[in-house]
C-alpha cells in the first residue's frame, strides 16, 4: 500500500507543531521532518524510502542523544553561553 503525499505532508505538519511546542527535542522533530521530505523526494523508489523512514526514526533518536552528550561535554562549544 502506497502512502500518499498528502498523508506525508500531514505528518510533517504534526512534527512542525511538535517542534514549535517543544524546544528541548526540536532536533528530533526536525530530523523526522527531513526523513519525511526524503520520503516524498524518493517516492520513485518507495520501498527504499519507506525502509529508511522506519530505520531512520530510530537512528535519529540515537544520533541526537549522542550529539547532545558530546555538546554537553565540550567546554569550548559555540553553543555555551
Amino acid at each position: 500500500m502506497a502512502v500518499s503525499n498528502e498523508m506525508i505532508l500531514d505528518k510533517m505538519l504534526e512534527q512542525i507543531d511538535m517542534a514549535k511546542n517543544n524546544d528541548e527535542n526540536i532536533k528530533e522533530h526536525i530530523g523526522k521532518i527531513k526523513l519525511l521530505c526524503e520520503l516524498i523526494i524518493d517516492s520513485n523508489d518507495s520501498g527504499r524510502a519507506l525502509e529508511e523512514l522506519e530505520v531512520g526514526n530510530s537512528n535519529v533518536d540515537e544520533t541526537l542523544s549522542h550529539q547532545q552528550k558530546n555538546e554537553e561535554d565540550d567546554p569550548y562549544s559555540i553553543f555555551e553561553f
